[in-house]
Formats: C-alpha cells, structure tokens, sequence
C-alpha cells in the first residue's frame, strides 16, 4: 500500500487552433481523451479514497515550472534539468524513444509532492533542499 499518491494531472490541449471548420473534429478528439483521463483519474482517486491514501494531481505547468522556472519548458530542458538536479545522465535528444521524459516528470513529481506533504526528500539531494 503506498503512502500517497502523486501524478500529472493531464488536461487536453488541441494541438490546432481552433476555427469554425475545426471545432468538430478538436471536440471529437477532446472527448474521447477526456472521457479515457477522467476514468483513469476516477478510478485512482475512488481506490486511493477508500484505502486512506493522500492522492494529488500536479498540472504540467507547475512539473515543468518546479524543473526550469518556465511552464512552458520544452521536454529536453526537463530532461537537463533531471541531469542536474539528479546526477542523472539521460539524453536529451533521443526522450522519443527512451522515454526518459516520463522519468524526468516523475522526479519532479515527486518534488512537488514533497513541497505540498513535506516528506523531506528535496533535502538529500546534494545535501541542500532545491525548490
């Protein structure tokens, strides 16, 4: 049994503006994600009620603002930023097919969660507390 629960918090994004000729196609697409997220979402969230467990949800902006002060930081500055922050030696360039965005998501992640539960993690790392 874990002792919380932390994750992305995803919400769709069209990857297109959004114009008259394309609302259907954007809302099609927006549903269907949605609708797959919110199931994934409410069944961690019903499980993690039931057991007791903290669960929080963390939006990417605020991921990729805890990694690079940007929200907006593309996934090689995460990735260096894991490099530094963690002594981590992932490869920018090749995350597509490595999968070491997720890897580098998830260490912030749980720096994020630190921040809000105060579990103490940041401070092991290089022996001063990175915010």
């Amino acid at each position: 049994k874990p002792d919380l629960i932390a994750y992305e918090d995803v919400k769709f994004t069209p990857s297109e503006a959004i114009t008259k000729f394309s609302a259907a196609r954007v809302i099609a697409r927006a549903a269907t994600s949605s609708e797959l997220i919110g199931a994934f979402r409410a069944t961690l969230v019903t499980w993690a009620e039931e057991n007791n467990v903290p669960c929080t949800g963390f939006p990417i902006g605020s991921i990729k603002r805890k990694a690079t002060a940007k929200g907006n930081a593309p996934k090689e500055a995460m990735i260096a930023a894991c490099n530094e922050l963690f002594s981590t030696d992932f490869d920018p360039e090749s995350y597509s097919s490595t999968g070491v965005d997720n890897i580098a998501d998830a260490a912030f992640i749980t720096l994020l969660a630190d921040d809000q539960y105060g579990l103490g993690f940041g401070e092991t790392i290089d022996g001063d507390r990175k915010s």
